[in-house]
């Protein structure tokens, strides 16, 4: 458990100095990465606060595979907290954003 209190200042220290430069695709990776050790520390509410959060700054910069990992990790959360009204919708715009990135990015070799 030393390893994931680590982690979690870690993160926690990356997420303030993001919040302070105001760089959102950092904010967003350090929300996930948050909220993937307080899953592994079996937070699930702070994991899917943190998940959440991730969503909505991914949601702010349009980043496709940041709103698919956002997705993904609530999804599992979700189901870790046993709340399956919430999970269909995750499942379900999870591999819709993977493929339209993939497709972009097929594409964009060709540009």
């Amino acid at each position: 458990m030393g390893e994931l209190a680590t982690a979690l200042r870690y993160h926690q220290s990356e997420l303030e100095i993001a919040e302070e430069l105001e760089l959102l695709n950092l904010q967003a990776r350090a929300c996930g990465n948050l909220g993937m050790v307080h899953e592994s520390l079996g937070n699930f509410d702070e994991a899917v606060r943190y998940q959440e959060q991730h969503l909505s700054v991914a949601s702010q910069t349009n980043d496709k595979q940041g709103k698919t990992l956002a997705f993904s990790s609530l999804g599992k959360q979700y189901l870790f907290l046993v709340k399956s009204d919430f999970l269909p919708s995750c499942i379900s715009s999870s591999p819709l954003l993977m493929y339209t990135v993939a497709h972009r990015e097929h594409y964009s070799r060709f540009d």
